[in-house]
């Protein structure tokens, strides 16, 4: 039992160096290869390869259908209390459904993509870019589902080179980079159909690295001995892991709708070259944004299993902690951006997306929310309250929605981009509330003083 006692036990500060580390790769390479896109296909070509990513981000999701949370969410507490062969069994259940919801899901993106093809006459949206779509939802599926179950045995230095962001981990991002560098370099011309296939295939080439590496660790649990057989889930620990895995995908599928929805929206509504400067404007976020992916990733597998065996004040502090380190790279960026748009743009995507600078301070807002409010979502999903989290982002959905298209029809993609700000810093000020209310804890950054030194001496 030796080796699954240290195989839950977090190893906090060296593996919040390496998070960070790989993060740091994954931003750069993914902001690198947007911005060599959008140089090499101007506005219109990026609007639809920002869709495209969408697409392959949402398909995902719904493919994983909450299971990847969820899991992590077993595994780590049954690690928690040196129950290995329980979380083996979880590990199996996962990669079970999977196959059946990324199958399924696969086609349905194809079809839906045809569709959408069709009635808004996206001619350059080719049957290649369609069949490559539908693949990489799969594939990335598989991706993230491995991520995801590494970072549930603690092996949180190989899931950070298979997670983050809509297009796979670091080393996916560093493969799919290397011919943008090349084709920029030497002049060569790639059409959307061409980008759309490399992308895809930097994804496929890191699946079977991350398996490889999911099932030697998982060999490294205590090997079972007391009984002949694997154990199998019973009924109840079946019937709860299909509640929360569908809650957690509501959770998840509303935190992409108030996240993503607003690129379906600008498609609905605007033109090819205002969609092109609204997705450039967004993705400036992401060097803002990317800091707080680094501290979800690092603390998620903690969340249950510090709850599980009832240390709170100890969950609150390293959730504080993470938020409030997460934060200073995150202000850093968002400032740069809020007081040199214009410049900020014209130097990373070029002169033409210039006229997105009003949209990239539109967007401020809801990041300085984000940034403030530390994670409050895990906290809820990570501890039993996963159905709150889900009703009040049923509500938010709604007003985001709402606000979007009001906004869009108001004052188009600045319009859009203040609509949906509003709507996030609606949700983030909620989930707050709630993580308070429902697990006892704050979320927010930790601002030294006086007072709270006196009552953490307490």
């Amino acid at each position: 039992m030796q080796l699954a006692e240290a195989s839950s036990k977090p190893k906090f500060s060296s593996d919040a160096v390496w998070v960070v580390c790989c993060r740091i790769v994954s931003i750069v390479s993914t902001l690198g290869s947007n911005l060599l896109v959008a140089r090499l296909l101007g506005p219109d070509g990026f609007g639809l390869f920002f869709l495209i990513t969408t697409i392959l981000a949402l398909g995902s999701l719904i493919a994983m259908g909450g299971l990847g949370d969820a899991g992590l969410r077993f595994v780590s507490e049954n690690l928690g209390l040196n129950r290995t062969h329980v979380a083996r069994a979880y590990i199996g259940a996962t990669l079970n459904r999977v196959l059946v919801t990324s199958t399924i899901m696969t086609i349905a993106t194809v079809v839906g993509f045809v569709l959408f093809r069709e009635l808004c006459q996206r001619h350059e949206i080719t049957t290649t870019i369609i069949v490559s779509t539908g693949f990489g939802v799969l594939t990335l599926t598989w991706q993230q589902i491995a991520a995801q179950m590494l970072r549930s045995l603690n092996s949180l230095q190989s899931a950070s080179l298979y997670s983050g962001g809509q297009t796979g981990g670091p080393i996916s991002n560093l493969i799919f980079i290397g011919p943008l560098i090349i084709a920029q370099a030497w002049s060569i011309s790639l059409d959307i159909t061409q980008i759309v296939v490399l992308l895809v295939a930097s994804i496929c080439l890191t699946v079977p690295f991350a398996y490889w590496k999911l099932v030697r660790d998982e060999r490294k649990l205590a090997p079972v001995t007391e009984i002949k057989e694997a154990y199998r889930l019973n009924a109840n620990e079946q019937r709860e892991f299909s509640e929360v895995s569908r809650s957690l995908l509501g959770i998840q599928s509303l935190a992409f709708v108030l996240s993503q929805s607003d690129i379906f929206i600008g498609n609905t509504m605007l033109t090819p070259f205002e969609v092109g400067l609204y997705s450039a404007a967004k993705r400036m976020q992401l060097i803002a944004h990317m800091p707080l992916q680094m501290a979800s990733m690092t603390i998620q597998s903690s969340i249950p299993r510090l709850y599980v065996q009832g240390k709170r004040i100890e969950l609150e502090k390293r959730i504080r902690f993470a938020a409030t380190i997460a934060a200073i790279p995150s202000l850093i960026g968002m400032l740069l951006f809020v007081c040199f748009p214009a410049q900020a743009l014209s130097l990373l995507f070029g002169d033409q997306f210039r006229g997105a600078a009003n949209i990239v301070l539109a967007h401020a807002i809801g990041v300085a929310a984000l940034i403030f409010f530390g994670n409050p979502r895990d906290v809820l999903a990570m501890t039993g309250n996963h159905n709150v989290v889900l009703r009040s982002k049923g509500v938010v959905a709604m007003v985001l929605i709402g606000f979007g298209f009001a906004g869009c029809y108001i004052a188009g993609p600045f319009g859009l981009a203040v609509g949906c700000s509003l709507a996030l810093l609606l949700k983030e000020v909620t989930l707050w509330l709630l993580a308070k209310n429902c697990v006892g804890i704050w979320t927010h950054l930790r601002i030294p003083s006086r007072s709270s030194k006196t009552r953490e001496a307490n």
